[in-house]
């Protein structure tokens, strides 16, 4: 008898979930690079500090090496006041299960943003001609034991 009472609930509750409307937008987009997009660019000095900076971070709900160093910056661009890390190097140890990041670095802050002038120009026919060619890697973490 339960059954019976049970279909019909079914069939409104099916019926009710497949009026649900989908809308679509048209959407057209435009990269940057491509023709018809006008970019001007924006300069800005860059104050770096004269004295590096060093600090050590314990991280926690870290999952991997790289997000360790990601939250270990956070860190430090919150605890100097600056905006960018100019050369940072990082060394990752573990004590008893815990995560610790040393970062090395001088902080720097940006300063005295503008647009760029005619007089400027010298700058975008550097940068055409010279690419940095950065890489990265990660060294592998060693536990040191213990020497009895």
């Amino acid at each position: 008898m339960r059954f019976r009472t049970f279909i019909p609930l079914i069939a409104i509750a099916l019926g009710l979930s497949s009026c649900q409307m989908i809308q679509s937008i048209p959407v057209k987009t435009m990269g940057i690079g491509e023709t018809g997009v006008i970019q001007t660019p924006v300069l800005a000095e860059l104050e770096v500090s004269a004295t590096k900076y060093t600090q050590t971070i314990q991280v926690k709900k870290a999952k991997t090496p790289d997000e360790a160093k990601m939250m270990a910056v956070a860190q430090v661009l919150k605890d100097t006041k600056s905006d960018v890390l100019v050369e940072p190097q990082y060394e990752l140890t573990r004590k008893g299960g815990k995560t610790f990041v040393t970062v090395t670095s001088y902080p720097a802050l940006y300063r005295n943003f503008r647009s760029m002038t005619p007089e400027d120009e010298y700058i975008l026919e550097h940068m055409r001609f010279r690419r940095a060619e950065v890489t990265e890697g990660s060294a592998a973490m060693m536990s040191r034991k213990k020497r009895r």
